[in-house]
């Protein structure tokens, strides 16, 4: 009997959703993994190699609900948080574990996934893509893990290619949700987070040091 309670009680703590935190610039999930949002400089859309660019503070993050009656419906029906950012600007994700605890982290942009390049609803082309990559016995890595990945630069466009996260328009067509899709309906950033639940040690995603260039496009 005390084996099943503690069963059913383990199957309830995973079911719950995980907590969230919110300081002036750095969001606490589950009480021990920490995001914060860096900002840095806009490196040159010329195609060249540059080295990864500086670390210039985090961006402020306000709850939308604190903004509702200056904010369009559209976006307060979203929820969620906000991040003021210039175009002029570019973002990185900076993560931290508190504790060994491990996370399996998946980051979307417009519900495109930014370690993949693939969108989150899944369609024919991703399909073929998938069934090549397993063909190889090579699946499509779309998450991260921490501790083990401490920030995340932008979309991984090929091995040691990134295309930095940086803030435009909706609607002209220039958001990687529209290049993917086709669409723009969602905008945004998106976080999928699952906390590890067994004892089998996770594989961390190999990550790139500082000191090492980095083509940004």
């Amino acid at each position: 009997m005390r084996d099943n309670v503690s069963q059913k009680d383990s199957a309830k703590a995973e079911d719950q959703p995980l907590s969230l935190k919110l300081n002036r610039t750095t969001i606490l999930v589950d009480g021990q993994l920490q995001i914060s949002f860096r900002r840095t400089v806009k490196v040159p859309d010329n195609q060249q190699t540059s080295n990864l660019p500086p670390d210039l503070g985090p961006f402020k993050l306000t709850n939308v609900n604190y903004g509702s009656d200056r904010l369009p419906a559209s976006i307060k029906a979203k929820g969620g948080l906000l991040l003021p950012m210039y175009e002029r600007e570019a973002m990185w994700i900076k993560f931290r574990s508190l504790t060994s605890k491990s996370y399996a982290i998946k980051v979307l942009s417009g519900g495109v996934n930014a370690i993949s390049g693939e969108p989150e609803q899944e369609t024919i082309e991703t399909k073929k893509r998938r069934k090549a990559f397993l063909t190889k016995r090579k699946p499509i890595q779309d998450y991260l893990v921490v501790p083990g990945q401490p920030w995340l630069d932008g979309f991984a466009t090929a091995p040691g290619k990134v295309h930095q996260f940086v803030a435009t328009t909706l609607g002209k067509g220039k958001t990687i949700e529209s290049q993917i899709t086709g669409v723009e309906d969602i905008g945004g950033l998106q976080f999928h987070i699952t906390p590890q639940t067994f004892n089998e040690e996770p594989q961390n995603l190999v990550h790139v040091p500082h000191n090492i260039p980095i083509r940004f496009s």
